[in-house]
């Protein structure tokens, strides 16, 4: 709405007057700056893109494993989220193959206390060499099925062990202690152990691998 239409709620107006608008006539964004009283983003040309999707694939910002789950369509991410508008497996699959968390880990921004790897649209998932470039995808080819396959199969065993059927058959409730425990930072702690028998876990900050130099141009 107009800055106008945006007075005639007075009160809800007047707090975004002290609360926001100084800080927003100092940020560099044109747009923020500008239109001070709007929301940052609002998020059109994501539901625009997603208006043809049956689902959508989301990663958090900031976490110890590169995970990447299937949400619902009409779910909108928050800052701390990002989001890919796709919904078919062989993209889930690749995102989710070690070649590309082991990229996503080499140019990753590390974050907080514990020294987390911090996905980046940027740096991350715009640079890395997809088997195909997104949007022209060889669906026939041999490459195109086995990966959607692994991805499904993936997903399955994840929801499988999320959500243990013998449990469920016994009225096993979501506060039950075994399915608290049943979460994917676990499941991928425990994979994590099994890869890694007998790495080091006494130092409380670990150091970033190094990372993959880029010259100019973008070229790795």
């Amino acid at each position: 709405m107009t800055e106008e239409e945006a007075t005639q709620y007075e009160q809800p107006f007047q707090y975004v007057v002290t609360n926001v608008k100084p800080d927003r006539l100092k940020n560099n964004d044109l747009q923020r700056k500008t239109f001070w009283w709007r929301l940052g983003r609002s998020g059109d040309n994501y539901r625009q893109a997603m208006t043809k999707q049956k689902r959508q694939i989301f990663t958090p910002r900031v976490a110890k494993h590169r995970i990447f789950v299937w949400i619902q369509a009409n779910v909108l991410p928050d800052s701390r989220v990002y989001a890919v508008c796709r919904d078919d497996d062989y993209f889930f699959g690749v995102l989710h193959s070690f070649i590309h968390e082991i990229w996503a880990l080499r140019l990753a921004s590390w974050h907080g206390v514990g020294n987390d790897p911090t996905y980046n649209a940027e740096s991350c998932f715009e640079t890395f060499p997809f088997p195909y470039t997104p949007g022209q995808e060889d669906t026939s080819a041999p490459a195109y099925a086995a990966i959607s396959a692994a991805a499904q199969a993936l997903n399955q065993e994840r929801d499988l062990w999320l959500n243990p059927p013998d449990l469920l058959a016994m009225g096993a409730k979501a506060d039950d202690p075994v399915l608290r425990e049943r979460t994917l930072t676990n499941l991928y702690n425990a994979l994590e152990d099994l890869r890694h028998p007998k790495r080091e876990t006494t130092d409380p900050t670990p150091q970033p691998p190094p990372r993959i130099r880029r010259r100019a141009g973008g070229e790795g």
